[in-house]
């Protein structure tokens, strides 16, 4: 073999880039050996679920504005939002467990539902209808009776013998 202007053979330096590369290639390899040793799931691990629905009236139309009160009932802890003008609602970042869900819209009765079950990376949906609410009215009568007027004595009126009879 002829050797290089350097005094090195071709094959030698072929042969000691090869042998410098090696601990890169082996740190390549060992990293894809770690990452399959570990599935994906381990890396994002959710603990979140959310509750969504819509909020509509007795034909079906959506409530805009109505008050949706999402209530953690092993902790007590509440979530207040209300629907938009399409009348959907949406309540993420909640804790598994179990909730109470109220709804409130004025004109309507109030919408309760219990055990509803917040699953991790789920969506849990309910849908409301809520029902045509009592009107009622509510009459504040204030008024006074006038006194007798126990200082003035220009007040009078005459009983006759006829109306005494009767």
């Amino acid at each position: 073999m002829a050797a290089s202007a350097w005094g090195v053979k071709p094959l030698e330096c072929a042969m000691n880039s090869a042998f410098r590369a090696l601990p890169l290639s082996l740190s390549v390899v060992f990293l894809f050996v770690v990452l399959a040793a570990f599935p994906p799931t381990l890396f994002g691990q959710a603990v979140f679920g959310s509750i969504s629905g819509s909020v509509t009236d007795p034909s079906g139309a959506g409530i805009p504005g109505a008050k949706v009160i999402i209530i953690d009932a092993g902790k007590g802890v509440s979530y207040n939002t209300s629907t938009n003008e399409s009348g959907f609602y949406t309540q993420s970042h909640l804790i598994v467990g179990l909730y109470e869900i109220r709804i409130e819209a004025s004109g309507f009765g109030a919408y309760v539902q219990r055990n509803v079950s917040v699953e991790v990376d789920a969506v849990t949906q309910v849908n409301a209808r809520l029902t045509i609410g009592q009107l009622g009215q509510v009459v504040n009568v204030s008024g006074e009776v006038p006194l007798l007027k126990t200082e003035r004595s220009d007040v009078s009126d005459t009983i006759t013998q006829k109306t005494v009879q009767e």
